[in-house]
């Protein structure tokens, strides 16, 4: 087996990533996420359409608080014969607690704190998304929407590829 060689990625004169391999990397992808879109996805959380609809996870945990332990999931969804256990009970009735509403304050709650921690952490700075043998498939991967970290949820930009350094 080859020695991993240390790979360092700057940016602006800072140092954004860093990796260790033995495959011979020359190229890093750095990107950068919007602070704006997250905040605002994190205080304007409603619930309801696209990567955070809750609907169906509130209508699962609805069906657990009215079951009897031991039922099958079936009896509310054709298709799905797992056995309800009392602690699914538990948590379905602590979920659904002050509605549809008191469900998605919950969420947004948490929402939030995640939003904050990130933000606290230095999430927002530049970092690097992939790293790259080429500067084709560099750039043919940042130029892709459908890359994994796009798929991922995030909700940055590719600012730079720049080279890899060996350290």
């Amino acid at each position: 087996m080859t020695k991993p060689t240390k790979y360092v990625a700057r940016y602006e004169g800072q140092i954004v990533g860093t990796r260790k391999s033995p495959r011979p990397y020359a190229f890093a992808i750095v990107m950068q996420d919007n602070e704006q879109v997250e905040r605002d996805a994190a205080y304007g959380f409603t619930g309801k359409g696209g990567r955070g609809d809750l609907q169906d996870e509130f209508e699962y945990a609805t069906n657990c608080a009215s079951a009897q332990p031991g039922e099958s999931y079936g009896k509310f969804k054709p298709g799905y014969s797992f056995p309800i256990t009392a602690e699914m009970i538990a948590k379905g009735r602590a979920e659904i607690e002050g509605g549809w509403e008191g469900y998605v304050a919950r969420k947004r709650a948490a929402h939030v704190a995640s939003f904050e921690k990130k933000l606290a952490g230095g999430g927002f700075k530049p970092y690097v998304c992939a790293w790259s043998m080429t500067r084709h498939n560099a750039e043919k991967a940042a130029a892709n929407p459908r890359r994994g970290w796009h798929a991922l949820g995030a909700t940055g930009r590719v600012i730079a590829i720049v080279n890899a350094e060996v350290a």
